[in-house]
C-alpha cells in the first residue's frame, strides 16, 4: 500500500477524486455538465465541485448528496448558493434530505489515513468504472 500510515497523503487524495467523480458524474457526450444552483451549463473541469454543508463539517464533506456541481460564480461569489443547494437536493433525492444532511453535518467524525484510504478508492473505482478521467497521480494509486 503506498503512503500507508500518511493520513494527510491519503486526505488530499480522496478529496481530489470526490470531486473529480462529482463533477464528472452528469456530464454529457461534451464533457458538459449544469451547475446544480443556476441551471448554467460548463464544462466539467471549468465547474466546481461545491458543498451544501460547507468542507468543515467531515461528517458530510464525501457524502454524494451534499455534492454537485456549481459553477464558479455560485460556489464562490455566491457564497455556494445555500438555499438553491438545499431545494435541488430535496428534488434529487427526496424532501427532508437536506435538513438530514444539516443534521448529519454536526456529527462528531474523526477520520484517520485508512479511512481516507478506502474513500479515495471508492472514489477512484467508481471513476474508472464510469470511464471518466483521473486526476493527475491517481492513475496506479491502488494496482
Amino acid at each position: 500500500m503506498k503512503q500507508q500510515g500518511n493520513r494527510n497523503f491519503w486526505k488530499d487524495k480522496a478529496i481530489k477524486l470526490h470531486s473529480y467523480w462529482i463533477r464528472q458524474r452528469h456530464i454529457d457526450d461534451e464533457g458538459k455538465t449544469t451547475c446544480v444552483t443556476c441551471n448554467t451549463p460548463g464544462y466539467w473541469k471549468r465547474m466546481d465541485c461545491g458543498h451544501f454543508m460547507i468542507r468543515k463539517h467531515e461528517s458530510t464533506f464525501f457524502d454524494e448528496r451534499n455534492s454537485h456541481a456549481q459553477c464558479v460564480s455560485c460556489n464562490n461569489w455566491g457564497e455556494g448558493q445555500q438555499y438553491k443547494h438545499a431545494k435541488a437536493i430535496d428534488n434529487m433525492y427526496g424532501k427532508g434530505t437536506a435538513d438530514a444532511l444539516e443534521i448529519k453535518s454536526k456529527q462528531p467524525c474523526k477520520r484517520d489515513w485508512f479511512d481516507y484510504y478506502y474513500i479515495a478508492k471508492e472514489f477512484h473505482d467508481k471513476i474508472v468504472e464510469a470511464g471518466f478521467e483521473l486526476p493527475p497521480g491517481t492513475k496506479t494509486l491502488f494496482k
